[in-house]
């Protein structure tokens, strides 16, 4: 079977080292030189010197991201996005790693519940970041991404949450000071124009919530979610030829605002449920389906509180 991901050659060195960077800075229980060695690969050469030496001498590429056919350019991110959960975290990219019954959480203690949920969850968000790191850094392609994206299908204002972790910090060693919470949050990171970020961010707050289970508001707990999903599925929109076509067919009038802002919606809540597949508190994905209202509601009320 032919590789799908081809035998890509960069105009040079500088694009795969910053690439080895910023796979080092996701994953830092690995070295540096074994983010290399895996870069040259979702390139589709061998080893960091056949890729080092096919640039040298400007060895014939094949066609990036952008000159792909549509189900061309997805199986190559695929077999990279694989690449990525199996080397670095021995994962296979297409198992679905459920959380565990809810039988099988009756016969445990609490801590070992979280445990048991944390685990699957973990799973799922280093699938997750491989397909992130792929999407959103594109190592196979010519094309510059956006650093920062602007407001477009989201419901809070970008103002309202720009320092987002502060305030649930602030809210934490206010309302729950004895949880040591706020110091946990501020030490984390987040960055709003960042998938990765927010669903790292999201996995961390996840975790805390679900080990002060029955101990923080409703509003916190399912506001907060809901305010980094919706901020996550608003840059996924922007990052979709789907979303872009649709914009094309309403400028165009083929399309009125009615449907146009129907299909929007079906797509952001699409993306949302994205973000809650690896979210820290596991069964706020299925919450969401059933309850959509309720977060929002939740969102609205704690944006209040905090601000």
């Amino acid at each position: 079977m032919k590789n799908p991901i081809g035998i890509v050659v960069p105009n040079s060195i500088n694009t795969p080292k910053k690439t080895a960077k910023q796979l080092h800075s996701i994953y830092t229980h690995t070295k540096l030189s074994q983010c290399q060695q895996l870069v040259a690969k979702l390139y589709g050469h061998k080893d960091w010197f056949s890729l080092e030496n096919a640039i040298k001498h400007k060895m014939h590429s094949d066609p990036f991201d952008e000159d792909l056919p549509d189900n061309a350019h997805y199986e190559r991110n695929h077999a990279q996005a694989a690449l990525i959960a199996k080397t670095l975290s021995e994962l296979d990219i297409d198992e679905a790693y459920m959380p565990p019954s809810e039988e099988y959480l009756a016969k445990l203690d609490f801590k070992a519940r979280c445990e048991a949920r944390l685990y699957c969850a973990r799973e799922r968000y280093w699938q997750k970041i491989a397909f992130l790191f792929i999407e959103d850094y594109s190592p196979t392609s010519n094309l510059t991404r956006l650093s920062e994206y602007p407001k477009e299908a989201a419901d809070a204002e970008l103002e309202d949450i720009h320092d987002l972790q502060i305030k649930i910090a602030n809210w934490c060693d206010k309302y729950e000071p004895k949880l040591n919470l706020g110091t946990a949050v501020r030490n984390a990171q987040l960055d709003l124009n960042s998938r990765i970020s927010l669903v790292r961010f999201g996995l961390y707050w996840g975790m805390l919530q679900m080990h002060c289970e029955g101990q923080l508001t409703t509003d916190l707990v399912l506001g907060t979610s809901y305010l980094l999903a919706d901020r996550y599925a608003d840059i996924s929109l922007q990052l979709s030829s789907e979303f872009l076509e649709m914009q094309i067919e309403y400028v165009n009038g083929r399309l009125n605002q009615y449907i146009y802002d129907e299909e929007v919606l079906k797509l952001k809540q699409q993306h949302i449920r994205s973000y809650y597949v690896s979210y820290g508190l596991d069964e706020l994905y299925e919450s969401y389906i059933k309850y959509q209202e309720s977060f929002r509601k939740s969102a609205r009320n704690i944006l209040k509180e905090l601000n």
